[in-house]
């Protein structure tokens, strides 16, 4: 059956639902409205138990007693009942009907089903009730109106009776006398009668709730007609199932009715709450709730207002337009209408999931309009150069062979008849470098981006050492040595272009994962720099000047390597054009081959010179003892006791954490 025949005829198709608010006149029970809704997810042996044909159920008679007119105890919910049971209540149902007829001017009657069935029978477990008697007790209910849907496999054999009279439509709105029965099915006769995980319940019942509610308001009218809310469920079911494994699903109708008038089932003012939304909100949108169930999926033309009634709470909202997704929570009371606006929308990124065949991934069209990002980036390295830190051990080291243990063998051999030392500070190593980053960025496809980078890295660590000496020596003579490195310093610095390639996909609304791999060239240096200053004091701290000892000491080397790194991203979402993201990773940094200039100052004596960064060895031999230490330097002279024991390499690889803003045009 097509679309618009079907709107054709639903027209006339049953007398008007009214619920209380409805009534124009101010007597009690003007028209009165029963419903028997049934759900059966057991269909008997040899046929798969249903999910949701009980949870359809609920949906439809709470839509009826919010919405429908169904007063208290006029709607009767039956689950999983026995065939004795499901007669007994048509029975109940029957006599209550001629009962209410006696106090009511008009008394309407809607029956509604989901579960299974075949093209001759509906199935409760293992016992069967045939379509003539489930037609039969229906239309022996003495009452104006009857109306059955039916949800269930190949109902559409239901309503295919002999001599059914179709009569031309009436104006909408007009006054109402209709008698007679509808019966509406969920698919034709050959067709299966689908459910989906997605949303919890039937393709058909889901979208008829939906129309119900409100989606299928056309004319914004605030009712619901039979004609509208069959037209809503009729094309968003077969645009669900068209391309499902099981083919497409068209409802089907029937009717046999005489009179004038349309049929309104809900009036959407009764509602718990209500949700309106506004004339700039155009789109597919899905409407979930607090338990994050698709509570209504709907198409909404822009330019024109729309209301649904909802329970109360917390809602989420998606809207797609334009090929790009957006998002919005809002919160619905209790008697009143909450309105909602496409500025309350957020954008969110697609989730990224795996295709088939060799199509290429779309990019949103609104990443199209911002595909460029500059990101800022700010952190810390754990930058350790093992080589470049060897130089503050070997000083402090040198320094103690020098001072302590000539003191400590002076002593031994009598030289001295009292000493004391006292050491305070300590020449530190390099841990942590500080890291600036400017980033361009361009995304790819929806989850593929590529950038280019310029980052400084630059780490520092100054210390200070002093080692004093009190001394009495065995003629009586008492002074005090002091030796001390008043400014120590040692630091590297490195600057990065690199280009990188980021891999993301969002694992919240807000939240977006990625990993990222770059490469580039590094340009490095260090520099090692001191000050020292030996001296001897008399017992009353005058310095004995002719035996200071100080100096100044710089040594600088620069190189170029390349620089591999990884890491992983997490992008947080201000809005659609801006964004916070934390980054971290470890990245593979290792320069050889490092050369630059150097001087010294000892006792007013300069010195200069330029060379390659090597790892010296120093091996000194005295009558107090021998010493050996490796230490990084420039500085190479034939006659000085020092050689090259091996190749320096500036290590600045490490673990990286860095923090920054982003912006996309």
């Amino acid at each position: 059956m097509n679309k618009p025949l079907a709107l054709f005829f639903l027209v006339i198709s049953v007398a008007t639902i009214r619920s209380r608010s409805w009534q124009q006149d101010t007597e009690p029970f003007l028209n009165r409205r029963f419903a028997l809704v049934i759900g059966a997810n057991n269909g008997g042996s040899g046929r798969p138990s249903l999910r949701y044909a009980i949870d359809d159920a609920r949906a439809m008679i709470k839509v009826l007693e919010d919405m429908g007119g169904i007063q208290s105890g006029d709607g009767r919910l039956l689950s999983q009942p026995t065939r004795d049971g499901f007669f007994l209540e048509m029975r109940t149902l029957a006599d209550r009907v001629t009962q209410a007829r006696k106090q009511s001017r008009r008394v309407e009657v809607f029956v509604y089903y989901s579960g299974h069935s075949d093209e001759e029978n509906l199935f409760l477990a293992d016992e069967r009730i045939s379509y003539r008697e489930f037609r039969d007790h229906i239309t022996a209910i003495d009452a104006d109106v009857r109306i059955a849907i039916l949800d269930s496999c190949s109902s559409g054999a239901f309503i295919q009776p002999k001599g059914v009279i179709r009569r031309s439509p009436f104006l909408l709105n007009t006054a109402y006398d209709m008698k007679g029965y509808a019966f509406i099915t969920s698919s034709s006769g050959d067709e299966a009668a689908q459910e989906s995980k997605r949303i919890r319940g039937s393709y058909f019942t889901h979208n008829l709730v939906t129309g119900m509610r409100g989606a299928a308001d056309m004319n914004l009218d605030g009712r619901i007609t039979l004609t509208e809310a069959y037209q809503f469920a009729f094309d968003a079911t077969l645009q669900q199932t068209e391309k499902t494994l099981h083919g497409p699903q068209h409802p089907n109708y029937n009717i046999q009715m005489s009179g004038t008038g349309d049929v309104v089932v809900t009036d959407i003012s009764q509602g718990a709450a209500l949700l309106t939304l506004e004339t700039d909100i155009g789109g597919k949108l899905y409407i979930h709730n607090q338990a994050d169930v698709l509570a209504a999926e709907l198409t909404k033309p822009a330019g024109r207002q729309l209301t649904i009634g909802l329970d109360a709470g917390t809602y989420r909202i998606i809207l797609i337009s334009d090929q790009a997704i957006y998002e919005a929570r809002t919160t619905l009371t209790a008697d009143r209408a909450t309105r909602l606006d496409r500025k309350q929308f957020e954008k969110v990124e697609r989730i990224s999931t795996r295709r088939r065949g060799d199509l290429p991934l779309p990019i949103p069209q609104s990443d199209k309009k911002h595909p460029w990002e500059l990101i800022l980036l700010g952190g810390i390295a754990s930058t350790s150069p093992a080589d470049l830190n060897k130089r503050p051990r070997f000083d402090q080291d040198c320094a103690y062979f020098a001072l302590n243990r000539f003191d400590e063998y002076n002593r031994a051999i009598g030289e001295y008849t009292f000493y004391t030392n006292e050491i305070t500070g300590g020449l530190r190593p390099l841990r942590i470098s500080l890291q600036g980053e400017a980033r361009l960025q361009r995304q790819l496809t929806e989850w593929l981006s590529l950038s280019v980078g310029l980052s400084y890295l630059s780490g520092e660590r100054t210390s200070r050492y002093e080692n004093k000496s009190v001394i009495i020596e065995s003629s009586g003579s008492q002074y005090i040595y002091r030796s001390t490195i008043p400014d120590y310093s040692l630091s590297v610095s490195a600057l990065t272009p690199a280009l990188s390639l980021k891999a993301g996909f969002p694992i919240g609304r807000r939240l977006r994962f990625g990993a990222r791999l770059s490469i580039g060239a590094i340009f490095a240096g260090c520099r090692y720099y001191a000050v020292w200053n030996d001296f001897p004091q008399t017992e009353q701290g005058e310095v004995v000047n002719e035996d200071q000892n100080t100096g100044r000491m710089e040594q600088k080397g620069r190189g170029t390597a390349v620089t591999i790194g990884a890491g992983v991203t997490f992008d947080w979402k201000f809005g659609p054009k801006s964004g916070i993201l934390l980054e971290t990773g470890y990245s593979l940094r290792r320069i050889d081959h490092l050369s630059g200039p150097g001087w010294s100052e000892k006792n007013d004596v300069t010195k200069t010179w330029t060379g390659e960064w090597a790892i010296k060895g120093f091996r000194a031999e005295y009558h107090w003892g021998k010493f050996y230490g490796e230490y990084p330097s420039n500085f190479w002279q034939e006659d000085e006791p020092q050689k090259r024991v091996g190749d320096f390499i500036l290590d600045l690889s490490g673990m990286e954490m860095k923090i920054g803003y982003y912006f996309r045009f």
